[in-house]
C-alpha cells in the first residue's frame, strides 16, 4: 500500500512541475526598437503579436527594415553567392569575432561593425586628406553586409557609420537574413578557427615574438661566445694601443647602440605590417546578437 501511496505522490508532483514549465511566462524578445509587443486590430478584436525566444529566434536585438540606409540595396542568398565570386565585390561580415568564430559564410571577410568606418581602405576607398572626414570611395568596391540575422542591428549601424563618413550607399548590399537564414537553408559555413582565429592570433603575437626571437639571437651561444666577447677584447686591445679608453669604449657604446637602433627599427616596421587595423572590439553585449 505504501508503494503506491509514494508511486501516487511521484506522479502528482511529476503532473505539477511540468503544468509549471508549460504555464511560465517565456522571455519577451524586442519586435521593433524596443517594443516586446506588436498590436493588430482584426474584426475580432485587438491581437497582440508577441516575439519569444525559440531555436529559429535565437538572436536578440530588434527586427531590422529591409533598407536600413536610403540608397542600400537589400538582397538575397544568390545575390550573395554570385557576390563571392565577383572581384568588384566584397562579403563583409560585420558581426563581432565572438560570434563570427562559431561559423560564417565561406569567402567573406570578417570586419567588426565597431571597426568598419576606421577600415574603409579594405574596401577599396582612400583615407580622409588632411583636414577632412570623409574617404575618398568613388572606386570602392560593391560591399555586401551581413550580420546574425533580421532582428541584428550591426551592420545597420555599420552602414549609417560608413555613409556618414563618405561611403556611397548605392554600393552596399544588405543581405537583411544573415547567418540565421543562411544556416536555415542548410548553406556551407566555415567555423574559422584556421582562418580567423589562428591569422588574428599570429598578428597580435608577431610584436613579442619578434622581441623573444631577437633575446634568442642576442643571449644564445654564439653570440654570447662570438660577438659579446669579441667586440669587448677589440675594445680592450685598442685600449692599450692608443691609451685611449674612453674615445674606444664610447664608440664601441656607438656601435652597439646604431646595430640595435636598426634592429628595433626592422622590428617595428615588422610590427605595423602586421598590426590589425582598429582592433578595438566592443563589449556591448546588447549588440552583440
Amino acid at each position: 500500500m505504501k508503494k503506491f501511496i509514494s508511486l501516487g505522490l511521484m506522479l502528482f508532483s511529476g503532473l505539477v512541475a511540468a503544468q509549471s514549465t508549460t504555464t511560465a511566462s517565456p522571455e519577451l524578445l524586442q519586435i521593433i526598437d524596443k517594443s516586446t509587443k506588436f498590436v493588430v486590430n482584426t474584426p475580432k478584436g485587438p491581437v497582440e503579436i508577441t516575439r519569444v525566444m525559440t531555436p529559429c529566434a535565437k538572436n536578440k536585438g530588434w527586427l531590422q527594415p529591409l533598407i536600413p540606409i536610403k540608397g542600400v540595396v537589400p538582397v538575397d542568398e544568390i545575390d550573395v553567392l554570385n557576390a563571392l565570386n565577383d572581384k568588384d565585390s566584397i562579403v563583409v561580415d560585420m558581426r563581432v569575432v565572438d560570434d563570427r568564430v562559431k561559423g560564417t559564410i565561406p569567402g567573406s571577410v570578417g570586419i567588426p561593425y565597431t571597426e568598419v568606418a576606421m577600415r574603409m581602405d579594405e574596401l577599396g576607398c582612400k583615407k580622409p586628406a588632411v583636414g577632412s572626414n570623409k574617404w575618398d570611395c568613388s572606386k570602392a568596391k560593391k560591399v555586401y553586409a551581413f550580420c546574425n540575422g533580421p532582428v541584428c542591428p550591426q551592420s545597420p549601424m555599420a552602414m549609417a557609420a560608413m555613409t556618414r563618413d563618405g561611403f556611397p550607399a548605392t554600393k552596399i548590399y544588405y543581405y537583411r537574413g544573415g547567418m540565421l537564414d543562411w544556416d536555415a537553408l542548410g548553406l556551407t559555413t566555415v567555423q574559422s578557427y584556421r582562418y580567423i582565429i589562428l591569422p588574428m592570433a599570429l598578428r597580435i603575437v608577431m610584436p613579442p615574438l619578434i622581441s623573444e626571437s631577437m633575446n634568442l639571437i642576442k643571449n644564445s651561444s654564439v653570440a654570447f661566445a662570438v660577438s659579446v666577447p669579441e667586440l669587448t677584447l677589440f675594445a680592450m686591445q685598442a685600449q692599450e694601443e692608443t691609451s685611449k679608453g674612453v674615445e674606444i669604449y664610447l664608440a664601441v657604446t656607438l656601435l652597439y647602440a646604431l646595430s640595435a637602433f636598426a634592429v628595433n627599427r626592422v622590428m617595428t616596421l615588422i610590427e605595423k605590417r602586421s598590426r590589425i587595423p582598429g582592433f578595438i572590439v566592443s563589449n556591448d553585449a546588447s549588440l552583440a546578437h
